[in-house]
């Protein structure tokens, strides 16, 4: 349900409804969304969209396709409400909804969207912690063999590591990561457990659960580099 105070207000374990200036922050320019549009005679048709930016107080933009390869045209008609979707990495990950009063379509060249600004957003939390975007030089050892790489993000249990190199590393491998590499000042050492290993575009990536002797220093790392704002 949405908040009309504006205020944020929890109604759930993991939804929040929060302002739409605060929701719309955790949503980058040029996520990809989802728009579902439907009238009041049945009519219903969802678009692939991309997250173009807000005008505060004027409305939300976003890119759209060709007319001619959308199945329901009317649907695009200003007045029609739109059920707007996306998903924000960001802290502890979310699932981004809310609705909102389509006020224009630009035609091609510059095909684009534009909506009213919602009073609230609701965000469907995905992890019970936070977790941080990082970009450091890490290295992954065990026992047997090492891979060096860096890593993508963290929380207080555990990161992901990204590299690319393939690798002998397997599920349930125990592992020691130091953060940091030889031009850092500072370094620092977790241990932990392989969790899952996959590829995508080029790249290898193996998600690491931080066993509990870790977790403190964990801690202490994300004050010092991440809560105090330094790199």
């Amino acid at each position: 349900m949405v908040n009309s105070s504006g205020k944020t207000a929890r109604t759930s374990k993991n939804l929040v409804i929060v302002p739409s200036h605060k929701g719309l922050q955790h949503l980058p320019l040029g996520s990809r969304i989802t728009l579902e549009v439907q009238r009041s005679c049945g009519s219903l048709e969802k678009f692939n969209s991309v997250f173009v930016g807000l005008q505060p107080e004027q409305g939300v933009l976003f890119k759209m396709p060709c007319t001619s390869s959308i199945k329901n045209p009317l649907l695009l008609e200003e007045g029609n409400v739109v059920t707007v979707r996306g998903l924000s990495t960001q802290g502890v990950g979310a699932i981004i909804a809310f609705r909102a009063t389509i006020t224009r379509h630009y035609i091609p060249p510059f095909s684009m969207l534009v909506t009213t600004v919602p009073e609230s957003i609701q965000m469907h939390l995905l992890r019970n912690e936070p977790r941080f975007s990082l970009d450091m030089e890490a290295e992954l050892s065990s026992s047997s063999h090492s891979l060096k790489g860096g890593l993508e993000d963290i929380s207080l249990s555990g990161c992901c590591f990204a590299c690319l190199k393939d690798h002998q590393f397997v599920l349930d491998d125990v592992i020691e990561i130091e953060l940091g590499g030889a031009f850092s000042l500072i370094s620092y050492n977790f241990t932990g457990v392989v969790k899952n290993v996959r590829k995508k575009e080029g790249l290898y990536y193996l998600g690491v659960s931080f066993d509990k002797e870790s977790q403190s220093a964990v801690k202490d790392m994300l004050q010092e580099l991440i809560l105090k704002g330094s790199r």
